[in-house]
Parts: structure tokens; sequence; C-alpha cells
């Protein structure tokens, strides 16, 4: 490219999470290119542009309004108004000091209406690509009004909008007019199988679930990942497979407080074990040394940990929901269930655990799917070509 790309995420980049993952190894494979990738994170508390360099990347903070707060849309509009001017000057210096050409806004809200402005005054006349995974869409969806008007507005402003599968593109295609959808390109996640085997052996798990059978799910407790089916169709699973444990791994939230109560009204609290806010590095030892890992979520805009699952050869049963079966083919490299069905969960899982031959044969193949098909070298470089300003994407 002949300038630098800047990454701007709406939160910290060491926070857990699919969204943080992409990121973080776009910055890596840009690196690898020989790109000099910055970071912006939209900070409140930072009124003023904060920068300094983190682990060899320019990181800055800037406190980026959005000119629509639900509690207080008036105060809040003439807030962004007023500051706007200001706001637009300090952005176009930090983007010319660090010779950024493309602004790549992951995760994005209205608060880059600001980016759209400094085009629209000629500060900024690089390229603009939004990326979504998947709840920034729902929060687009049910609005009307201004704030209709505005998304409208910053969706026809920006060159491209990238979704993290197929799926997700046919839900966005129906907020943009139909010359818009050209605009739409579909990027795969990857994941690095190298890094996590490193992280395994690094970061062993405990010795007492190394030596156990045990199924594994990793995700956020929330209702939208399944947990709670899960817990029951493990219910019925553990009458036949009496040393059979279950492990859960997911982001302290209330809905966690829940499933522990669920669990211990199924009476299977002694066989499952909720494990809270481990890093992305931890986990690995737990992938390693799992039998087989289960994703029954309701919605899944790709299922990035899926690939990781792969990356150890795991067999996977997971919902047919939303990304999940562009890559996931039913009975040859895992197997797919209705979302919310507790006994077709039951059974899959039941199955696998039966024919010790099939689950390993679809591990593998879960494995080379991986391996040919969803590293972030590919990944990287079908970005990289959204931030060419002659690239084609139709």
């Amino acid at each position: 490219m002949s300038g630098q790309v800047l990454f701007m995420l709406p939160w910290e980049l060491h926070h857990a999470g699919g969204v943080n993952t992409v990121v973080r190894n776009l910055i890596v494979q840009a690196r690898r290119d020989g790109e000099k990738p910055t970071l912006l994170i939209n900070r409140w508390s930072h009124s003023i542009l904060k920068e300094a360099t983190e682990n060899g990347l320019p990181t800055a903070r800037y406190r980026i309004r959005s000119p629509f707060i639900s509690n207080r849309k008036v105060f809040g509009f003439m807030a962004w108004l007023i500051t706007l001017p200001s706001s637009l000057l300090l952005l176009a210096r930090f983007l010319r000091s660090h010779e950024i050409n493309a602004i790549n806004i992951h995760y994005p809200g209205l608060d880059a209406l600001q980016f759209v402005c400094l085009r629209t005054a000629r500060l900024f006349r690089g390229r603009l690509v939004l990326s979504f995974h998947g709840a920034d869409v729902d929060n687009i969806t049910g609005n009307w009004g201004v704030q209709r008007f505005l998304w409208m507005l910053l969706m026809r402003k920006s060159d491209l909008l990238v979704t993290c599968s197929g799926a997700l593109a046919t839900r966005l295609k129906h907020h943009l007019p139909a010359h818009q959808h050209h605009k739409l390109v579909v990027i795969h996640n990857g994941t690095d199988i190298g890094l996590l085997q490193k992280n395994s052996k690094d970061n062993p798990a405990p010795e007492d679930f190394s030596k156990t059978t045990f199924l594994l799910n990793i995700a956020t407790y929330e209702p939208k990942k399944g947990q709670e089916v899960l817990l029951q169709a493990f219910s019925t699973l553990h009458r036949n497979f009496d040393n059979l444990k279950l492990v859960i791994i997911g982001r302290s939230t209330d809905y966690g407080i829940h499933l522990e109560a669920e669990a211990k009204r199924l009476g299977i609290s002694k066989h499952v074990s909720f494990i809270r806010d481990i890093s992305w590095e931890q986990v690995s030892g737990f992938l390693k040394c799992a039998t087989i890992f289960v994703l029954p979520s309701y919605k899944e805009p790709f299922g990035i940990v899926l690939l990781e699952a792969g990356a150890f050869s795991l067999p996977i049963v997971a919902s047919r929901v939303g990304g999940i079966p562009e890559f996931i083919d039913d009975g040859q490299n895992g197997l797919l269930v209705p979302a919310g069905d507790v006994t077709a969960l039951a059974d899959a899982i039941q199955a696998l655990l039966r024919d010790p031959e099939t689950a390993q044969r679809l591990g593998a193949a879960l494995n080379n799917t991986v391996t040919k098909r969803f590293t972030w070298e590919h990944c990287w470089e079908r970005y990289r070509q959204c931030f060419e300003p002659t690239t084609s994407h139709h």
C-alpha cells in the first residue's frame, strides 16, 4: 500500500472476544507484510488524544463522539456539533502524522461519522472500510428516523462493508439499497494453528482435566450461546456416561450465575466446571485435551472458536446457524444440529462418544479444512485488497 492502515476499536485490544482476535491478527499479519499499522481506541475518558507505543504498536486513545446518544438525543447532537470542528482538525493531523491512507473500523457505530465528515471536508482522502462482526448489525435493526438516516449515510459514504460470513452479509444487505450491495465483502476469519499449539504447551490445562473425558464449550455466558441447552443435553448424557464431564469456559456475566443454578437444578453440578475469565492463551490447554467441542449457539455470525477446535483436530458438534455451515459440512468435518434442540444435541454428542473412529475422522477433516482455507495470512490478504483504492470487489 502507498500509505498505512489505521485499525479502530470501541474498546481495549487486550479484552477477550472474537472482534479483538481478528484485529490482533490483522495487525500481526500487516507487520509481517512490512506495513506499519496504527491502532485507535475510542475511549470516552480521553477528551484529549493521547498516543503511546504498546508492544511496538503505535496506539492512540481519543473520545470520538457519536451524534446520537439514545438517552440524551438533543444534548448529544449539540455536543457533537460543537466539538466537531476541533475534533476533525485533531484527527486530520493525527492521520497525516501516521501517513494513514486507509481506516478500518471494527464493530462500527455512529461515531464513525466523524471520518465521513473528514472526507467530506477533504481532510482525509483515503479509504474508509467498516468491518461488521454480528451484534453491530443488530444495532442498525429497528432504528427509524434520524438514527436510521445516519446509519444509511455512514454506509453510503464508506467504501466497503466487510462481514465475517455470508450469513451476516445477507442480514446487512437488508439495510442497504440494491445499488449499494456491491460494497459488501465477505472475509472469513482465520486462525494460527502453530501459535495455538505453542500456547497449549506453555499453558497446559490442570492435570485433573488432562486425564478426564470431557465436553468443552467456550463462549461468553449469555443466552444466545445456548449453554442452557447444553446443560440439559448433558444431564441426559450423564446417565449413560458416568465419567463424562462438561467444561464451560466464558466471560463472567450475571447469566453465568443463572447457568450455575440450572446445573444445580439438573443435579449435575459436581460434573460441570464453570471456568471464568481466563486468558486466550490458557484456553488452548483445554482445547488440547478435550474430547468433543460443543457450540450450541442460537446466533453465531461466524464461530471462530470452531477453527480453534479444528487446530487441535477436535470433533465438534454445533448449531446449524449463521456462518457455521459455511465451513462445517455436516457429517464431513463436524456434526450440525438445529439450535435449541436438546435431543438432537445429546444424540449427536452420544454418537461421537460411542464411535471414536468417526470422531477422529471428523476432527482430522476439520483440521484439514482449517489448515487449507482459514489462515490469518489469507484473511489479511483479502483485507489488504480492500485498502487498495483501485481494487474491484464485486
